[in-house]
């Protein structure tokens, strides 16, 4: 069994576009999409950019909806393209 970290929690956003623009200048350092940052990324309930702890020792931990659970409440319709148009 995994155990849980803060990327398995619903605070958590280590997407690097999200973190890059959460805080302003860090371009001109780098980019948030390289590899030294790591796991890293910012919990929005402590406002805090951060690497990963085990869940256990937060107290804010609130687990991640699963993605295949996400997928599933999305309703997927079929792109309808209509004849004669490109």
């Amino acid at each position: 069994m995994t155990r849980q970290t803060c990327q398995h929690c619903a605070h958590f956003n280590d997407d690097p576009a999200f973190i890059e623009a959460e805080i302003p200048g860090l371009t001109s350092f780098g980019s948030a999409y390289s590899s030294a940052r790591g796991h890293a990324g910012i919990c929005q309930e402590l406002d805090r950019f951060m690497d990963p702890v085990l869940a256990e020792h937060c107290p804010s931990f609130a687990p991640r909806a699963p993605k295949s659970e996400e997928r599933t409440t999305r309703r997927e319709v079929p792109h309808q393209v209509s004849p004669g148009k490109e």
